[in-house]
């Protein structure tokens, strides 16, 4: 014991040091976890904010295109059936579709081949447009119901669909069934991307996102194009 006193006398700066600086690592330590984890908790929460801020926008863009399609290309069976194509120029007239760059129909005929026509605005009319790339999309995303229309088969149910496989022409195609619940055909419209890209889409993506200021709203914009 006289021995540790003794020690204790003649080292007596580097344990008071000890004293001192044991504690003070032992806080820092724990201050340094705390920052931590609530950096990880923020990180979440930013993750959290975004994401319910990107199904927001989803849930309104999606119902706007839903709501258009819906009203405009919703055209009678018989206009297929009976070779009344020239008449959907007159439906398309009188409904006032925002988002859209062309409107279209496809009708499928018995030998198996399709006919697609693009609504003129300027004529009100309906006219062919062989070979330009608005056609090849169109034919494109109507193959497999026009494969459907070719086999005969019955569809018990039939939804708008959005396709994407050429992106520079996204489009909505609605199938048209004639009462024995068989393709005859599809009415579409193809999404006028300027207009929701520089005009809607701003709209929507308000920057109500919390503290995630512009750097927010930039990233919600960009997810949503794609």
């Amino acid at each position: 014991m006289a021995k540790f006193i003794a020690f204790l006398r003649h080292h007596i700066l580097w344990a008071g040091f000890l004293v001192v600086i044991i504690p003070l690592l032992i806080i820092l330590g724990l201050q340094y976890k705390s920052l931590a984890k609530l950096e990880t908790t923020s990180v979440i929460a930013r993750k959290v904010t975004l994401k319910n801020y990107l199904e927001a926008v989803a849930t309104e863009v999606h119902y706007f295109y839903r709501a258009n399609a819906e009203h405009a290309l919703n055209i009678p069976s018989h206009v297929f059936t009976h070779g009344s194509l020239d008449t959907v120029g007159h439906h398309f007239k009188k409904k006032q579709v925002k988002g859209a760059n062309q409107l279209f129909v496809v009708a499928f005929t018995q030998s198996g081949e399709s006919q697609v026509l693009f609504y003129n605005p300027s004529r009100y009319a309906m006219e062919p447009r062989p070979g330009s790339p608005e056609a090849r999309a169109v034919n494109v995303a109507s193959a497999p119901w026009k494969l459907l229309s070719q086999e005969g088969a019955t569809v018990e149910s039939v939804m708008l669909e959005v396709n994407k496989q050429d992106p520079e022409h996204r489009i909505i195609l609605n199938p048209i069934t004639d009462e024995a619940s068989k393709v005859v055909g599809v009415a579409g419209m193809i999404i006028d991307l300027p207009f929701f890209t520089d005009s809607y889409l701003p709209q929507v993506a308000d920057p109500a996102i919390g503290e995630e200021g512009t750097g927010g709203k930039q990233q919600a914009m960009q997810q949503s194009r794609s």
